[in-house]
């Protein structure tokens, strides 16, 4: 069964933690939504580069909401619509009409009771449409990404020869269900001196942040940092000084 995903994007130097020594093994089979925003540098032209992606699952436009979740069995557990964070990042040949991956992005997919698994991500993109593969520990899935229901108006004069292109992108995205268990890592209950609650659990009882205020804090400067910057580069241009500033919060919530 067909379902759809992002385009270029999943692990920036992965932004979650390597697995370590208190660590068990997760499995996860099922499929997921996922909405988010899609960075590109240098910016999305008319033509074709070597450009980094950077992807974060999120809300994909200012005023939605995240959608990004998923179904399936996680260890050994059903869940449904489970809230899950994703991250993905990587290089490839792009530009605003075609693109395809020049080599595996790393990517990492974390459910709420720290069930984290990493995987790797290849693309073949044409226009606003992607067809991508995540390659996990044990099994693969595939899955389909727009970005066409959040490219902007100004999208065909951004990507032509006299725009500055396009240095973010929202998208949503699903993926078919995996071939079979992928495998990954949880924290292990015996180590951490606690019963671990399982992904319907904690579920029942809220959504609990893989990140705590260190995270938070580092974002709030970043986003600061990024804002003092858009502001300075535009300052004779409010239509693109307001659009940075707006990229700026959208990256560093």
């Amino acid at each position: 069964m067909r379902k759809t995903i992002i385009v270029s994007a999943c692990a920036l130097a992965l932004g979650v933690a390597a697995p370590g020594a208190n660590a068990a093994t997760a499995t996860f089979k099922g499929s997921c939504a996922i909405t988010g925003v899609s960075t590109f540098n240098p910016p999305l032209t008319g033509t074709t580069q070597s450009i980094k992606y950077d992807f974060k699952s999120g809300p994909p436009s200012d005023g939605a909401t995240d959608g990004t979740k998923c179904s399936g069995t996680l260890n050994d557990k059903p869940v449904s619509d489970l809230p899950v964070k994703a991250t993905v990042a990587g290089t490839g040949d792009l530009s605003c009409s075609q693109g395809a991956s020049s080599g595996p992005g790393k990517g990492a997919l974390e459910f709420p009771d720290g069930s984290t698994f990493l995987f790797d991500f290849t693309f073949t993109a044409i226009a606003t449409e992607v067809d991508f593969k995540a390659t996990y520990d044990g099994a693969e899935t595939s899955g389909h990404a727009s970005f066409l229901n959040y490219a902007p108006p100004t999208s065909v004069f951004d990507c032509s020869p006299a725009g500055a292109g396009l240095s973010a992108l929202g998208f949503d995205a699903t993926t078919d269900e995996s071939s079979a268990p992928v495998k990954g890592t949880k924290p292990d209950p015996e180590s951490s001196g606690g019963e671990q609650q399982s992904g319907g659990e904690q579920q029942s009882g809220g959504t609990q942040e893989p990140t705590g205020g260190t995270q938070e804090q580092s974002n709030t400067k970043k986003r600061r940092a990024c804002i003092r910057k858009a502001k300075k580069k535009y300052k004779h241009n409010k239509k693109k000084r307001k659009k940075a500033v707006r990229r700026c919060k959208r990256r560093f919530k």
